[in-house]
């Protein structure tokens, strides 16, 4: 939704934007408003935690992927609708305590809508409040992390575990509370692979799905 405003003493009106809807996942709606982007730069930091499910093998041992999770991210958009992300998320096995898997990435983020960020953007004598109460995003990344397929029968050591990479797909929707702050719900799809280890795991592999709830401020 745009609110227009071309004074104070004029009344302001909102309208939907069909323009978003025409031109696609890949062109910014300002640009169809006529309005420069250049230079836009706009930071996020969130903050969530959640759950995984999954499951997790070294070739000769299965198991389930399972437990609390918590993530830190760092986005900056460099156009409305597009972001770079970068981030590190872990996931804690209920029964030990310890990370059963940890991963930093970096990828990228698309909005379809079009609208990443609330903005207050001037164009000739007219204030235009570019936002959306509901910004639905989706991303992909790539990351590099550690995988533990079994603790020991004591939980104190890691018997078997891998270095791994990792592949992950994902969407989510954000909304602003405030113009500074933002909720967001986010769903994540993670294929890891071992990139080295012990003998044991050279051939480990897992599977997980990431559902988290957080928040985050834009400065």
């Amino acid at each position: 939704m745009i609110d227009y405003e071309t004074s104070p003493s004029q009344p302001k009106y909102n309208m939907f934007c069909p323009l978003m809807l025409l031109f696609g996942l890949w062109h910014s709606p300002m640009m169809a408003l006529g309005i420069s982007i250049d230079g836009l730069e706009d930071s996020h930091a969130t903050f969530r935690i959640g759950t995984i499910s999954g499951d997790r093998t070294d070739s000769k041992e299965s198991s389930k992927l399972k437990g609390s999770t918590y993530n830190f991210e760092y986005s900056r958009n460099f156009r409305f609708d597009m972001a770079f992300v970068t981030g590190f998320r872990v996931a804690a096995d209920p029964a030990t305590k310890r990370d059963a898997l940890h991963t930093s990435y970096a990828g990228v983020r698309l909005f379809p809508l079009g609208i990443g960020l609330p903005s207050l953007v001037s164009t000739g004598d007219t204030m235009i409040n570019y936002n959306a109460k509901y910004k639905p995003y989706v991303d992909a990344n790539m990351g590099l992390g550690r995988l533990v397929i079994d603790y020991g029968s004591s939980g104190s050591a890691e018997v078997s575990a891998a270095d791994t990479l990792s592949v992950s797909f994902g969407g989510g929707v954000m909304t602003h509370l405030f113009r500074r702050w933002a909720i967001d719900l986010q769903i994540t799809y993670e294929i890891i692979q071992a990139r080295g280890g012990n003998e044991n795991t050279l051939a480990a592999s897992g599977t997980g799905i990431w559902i988290q709830l957080g928040n985050g401020y834009h400065f």
